[in-house]
């Protein structure tokens, strides 16, 4: 599921990806990027703005039946430096943790895998 440039993005995993994971607990969704629908990478999305479309999907995913969210944000636990907020396209761990995900592990140098379970409305 897809919402429109303006809103969250989710993507469901489908049935034909399952046999080619080793995940224990196979994600039944994934918010990959939050943006806003002003431009792809100029404009600063607030924390708020962030929090504000992972709850619209989040909410977008119970109403579908729900399932296991897993999503990438930003892990900034031991970054010493200043990072530019333009760079902060999908939150940080924090915020994630903030709204109800679980770390799980590190993904790359600057992100991580949490994850979520959100009950079917």
């Amino acid at each position: 599921m897809r919402s429109g440039a303006s809103g969250p993005a989710a993507q469901s995993v489908g049935a034909a990806d399952a046999s080619t994971h080793t995940t224990p607990l196979l994600p039944s969704w994934s918010a990959i990027t939050v943006r806003d629908g002003a431009s792809l990478s100029s404009t600063t999305v607030p924390p708020a703005a962030t929090a504000a479309a992972i709850r619209g999907a989040l909410d977008l995913i119970a109403e579908s039946g729900g399932g296991v969210v897993e999503s990438y944000p930003h892990d900034l636990t031991d970054q010493t430096k200043k990072m530019s907020s333009s760079f902060l396209y999908n939150g940080t761990r924090r915020l994630y943790e903030r709204l109800g995900f679980t770390y799980v592990r590190p993904k790359g140098l600057k992100n991580c895998v949490m994850t979520t379970t959100v009950a079917a409305r």
